[in-house]
């Protein structure tokens, strides 16, 4: 599958809403880091269409995001 896009869409509510850009029916999972080198899972989705909408407080201490396709 294509690589995803990871798009940042404006806060509401105390959260950010990040926005995963892929193909219908594979599987990617949402990265997340707080020195861009040590990476850990934050959610996975499988994806009904094309987008996926994730949302998380402005306080976390992950400051870096990745999403990546998961091999089934």
């Amino acid at each position: 599958p294509a690589a995803p896009k990871l798009a940042v869409l404006p806060p509401a509510n105390g959260q950010f809403i990040m926005q995963v850009q892929g193909q219908p029916n594979v599987r990617y999972v949402l990265q997340g880091s707080t020195n861009a080198t040590a990476w850990v899972p934050a959610a996975t989705n499988t994806l009904p269409g094309t987008i996926w909408n994730v949302t998380n407080s402005l306080a976390s201490p992950v400051q870096f995001w990745r999403a990546v396709w998961l091999p089934q």
